[in-house]
């Protein structure tokens, strides 16, 4: 039980971390390294390639002349964070108690590093008290990134607001970070993903608008974002029964132009299609979507659960085919 919870606590600390470093996996753009020393660019760059392994030896290599810097031991956080991934259950409280180690050391050596103020916001506000985990720290850095002035502040307030159940102080801070950084498109991704999950998709719906009427489609990087928020669009359209038609339509372009975002199984785009022609009662063509999806399946073991659940979905729905 309690390595079950740890886990998924230690998920959503591990997503906000890498939201910082624009890793395919954290469905970013590049945002809030920029602040880093040059010299660590390798390291960076394996991070933002998921690769902690290389990341650690390119940081070693900066020991004797960079150990001194704050940089230089939030990195060393980043590249724990990463590790975790294929850290088993009981390795994970010992790399936690190291992760917030690091960033401790990191605002020992500079006190307004802003970065690692917010990775240790975001780790008490997670972390289970056990590893370290202390919900009064959260208002402290909170509170000192005010103080900067930080550009990250407004995550920090969004944070605040989750914690003490308040959405219309979350949804103020975001609009508020929206106002502020509104070339910020990945924060409105992460914003559009978060209400979807929720089951809000009028404001998902908003910000979905606003993204694609932002993007640069000549442009590589925001290529791949506008592939994600077309997913969005689709599963959006999957879980509510509305916005069926563009919701198909953009997920038929990832899957004829081979789109599909980085990282994600075929067969998710495929699953999400399925279910609108389901509510279209396009029935044929939606089993043989899902029949497609199950044999992507075999290396995604979320897709094949949630293909295992299709029966359910279809009655919670109210559709009546074979699903």
């Amino acid at each position: 039980m309690y390595s079950s919870l740890f886990k998924r606590g230690f998920s959503l600390v591990m997503l906000a971390l890498l939201l910082l470093i624009g890793t395919a996996q954290a469905q970013q753009v590049n945002i809030g390294m920029d602040t880093i020393d040059e010299v660590f660019s390798p390291v960076i760059e394996a991070l933002t390639e998921n690769d902690h392994k290389a990341a650690d030896r390119e940081l070693k290599k900066l020991r004797r002349s960079m150990s001194n810097s704050g940089d230089y031991h939030f990195l060393a956080g980043m590249v724990t964070v990463l590790s975790m991934n294929d850290a088993s259950a009981i390795r994970l409280p010992f790399l936690a108690r190291r992760m917030r180690n690091q960033w401790n050391e990191a605002l020992e050596k500079e006190p307004n590093h802003e970065l690692a103020h917010l990775s240790l916001l975001q780790f008490h506000a997670n972390a289970p008290g056990l590893v370290g985990g202390d919900s009064d720290k959260v208002g402290e850095h909170a509170a000192r990134l005010h103080e900067l002035n930080s550009p990250f502040r407004f995550q920090a307030d969004i944070v605040l607001a989750t914690l003490a159940d308040d959405k219309e102080a979350e949804e103020a801070a975001w609009l508020a970070l929206f106002a502020a950084q509104p070339e910020n498109l990945s924060a409105r991704f992460n914003y559009i993903a978060q209400r979807i999950n929720d089951a809000e998709y009028a404001a998902a719906l908003t910000q979905i608008n606003a993204v694609l009427a932002a993007i640069d489609s000549s442009d590589e990087e925001q290529q791949e974002l506008q592939a994600r928020v077309y997913y969005q669009w689709g599963k959006l359209a999957a879980e509510s029964g509305t916005e069926l038609e563009p919701g198909a339509e953009y997920l038929q372009l990832l899957l004829a132009e081979n789109r599909v975002p980085e990282g994600m199984q075929p067969g998710w785009a495929k699953y999400r299609l399925a279910q609108i022609f389901l509510h279209q009662s396009n029935h044929e063509e939606a089993a043989e979507l899902l029949a497609e999806a199950q044999y992507d399946a075999e290396n995604d073991a979320n897709l094949k659960e949630v293909l295992a659940n299709m029966g359910s979905w279809c009655t919670n729905n109210g559709i009546t085919a074979t699903c």
